[in-house]
């Protein structure tokens, strides 16, 4: 009744239903009544419309299971994490920086943005290097960080993570003291 509720929504001339619903008649007249034609609210128990129901309730199932899965691999991920780097807790937003060239031109500058554990697409960034002609990935990696890291105002990260080596992280660490 709430998914029909919604303003737009298609409702169907029969709705089937695996349990015997309370309120059935109800609801049939409700929809009814939203869609302007008679609309059956049915728990069909054998036929063609009982083994649609089957097949529908096999692949919620199948959809629930992998959904559950991909919980649990999310959970155990982010544990793992927490007790690689020693974390007091699961980081909430982690911030992913790397520098790109091609033969030392048209450089750019990353950042992608995970959001309890689940890719956060509207925080992607491309930085496009503003400094320097020939490729320098610490100076890059500075005024990258530096440009994001200048607005305090915007949402901080709990961690990030730079793609490089010391250097790079030299420059990172640099920049978060300033």
């Amino acid at each position: 009744s709430q998914y029909y509720a919604r303003e737009g929504i298609f409702i169907p001339d029969e709705i089937l239903v695996a349990l015997n619903l309370e309120g059935a008649s109800s609801l049939s007249e409700i929809l009814s009544e939203k869609r302007g034609k008679k609309v059956l609210v049915t728990t069909p128990q054998k036929g063609e419309k009982h083994r649609l129901l089957e097949l529908a309730t096999r692949n919620a199932q199948v959809w629930l299971d992998k959904a559950v899965k991909k919980e649990i691999d999310l959970q155990d991920a982010m544990e793992r994490l927490k007790e690689g780097l020693s974390l007091p807790g699961f980081p909430s937003r982690m911030e992913c920086y790397d520098i790109s060239n091609i033969s030392g031109k048209f450089a750019t500058g990353s950042r992608v943005v995970f959001v309890d554990g689940m890719p956060d697409k509207n925080g992607y960034r491309h930085y496009r290097i503003r400094k320097g002609e020939t490729p320098n990935d610490y100076a890059m990696m500075k005024e990258v960080l530096g440009r994001r890291f200048k607005k305090t105002t915007d949402l901080l990260p709990d961690l990030i993570v730079i793609d490089g080596g010391k250097g790079q992280l030299g420059r990172a660490v640099e920049v978060l003291k300033k």
